[in-house]
């Protein structure tokens, strides 16, 4: 991964991201999450009314798949680092792995122990970033 990052970007960039790719090289695992494109063609294909609407549908399917293995992950007392090094990562990820090509993959979860605790995080309060209507 990290030859192929070094090759699309430029070296003062790739001087950061080598710390967090050498991070990601020292976890327990990686959780990786694909999405089978041709399911979502089928779907896309049986109703057609929809059809613009499947990718999207599938995105947040992901997302919510990426949320409850990162949630199981950390209940369980693991740190976890939800990562998008895609697409520069795929067809190299894909060749190792033996991914079959109607797969795209999403995002990559490092998981392993915690190292230290993540500060936090300032945020606007609730009231400037959600709108609840009744």
């Amino acid at each position: 991964m990290k030859q192929v990052q070094r090759q699309h970007m430029p070296a003062y960039i790739y001087e950061g991201m080598e710390i967090k790719l050498n991070q990601c090289a020292a976890v327990y695992g990686t959780v990786l999450f694909y999405e089978d494109q041709a399911v979502i063609q089928q779907l896309q294909k049986k109703m057609p009314l929809n059809s613009e609407d499947f990718p999207a549908w599938s995105e947040q399917t992901s997302g919510m798949a990426q949320f409850a293995v990162w949630t199981t992950l950390a209940d369980s007392g693991l740190g976890t680092s939800l990562q998008h090094y895609n697409p520069l990562i795929d067809e190299r990820v894909a060749e190792h792995f033996e991914i079959e090509k109607n797969w795209l993959l999403r995002a990559q979860l490092c998981f392993g122990s915690i190292e230290q605790t993540v500060e936090e995080k300032l945020q606007k309060p609730d009231q400037h970033r959600f709108k609840v209507f009744n």
